[in-house]
């Protein structure tokens, strides 16, 4: 199940680091925003705020 979870991860990681590339920072900003967003609502989830 882990591998599962962290190879398409990287997959994705890699793509959106390619993307940066050609999109610059636009895409930065989308991705880091929705990241730390995703972040907050695991660690709320963990902890039992939500």
């Amino acid at each position: 199940v882990f591998e599962q979870v962290i190879m398409p991860l990287f997959a994705l990681a890699m793509f959106l680091s390619f993307g940066y590339f050609l999109i610059d920072k636009y895409i930065l900003g989308i991705v880091s925003m929705s990241l730390s967003i995703l972040l907050v609502y695991i660690l709320n989830k963990r902890i039992g705020f939500m």
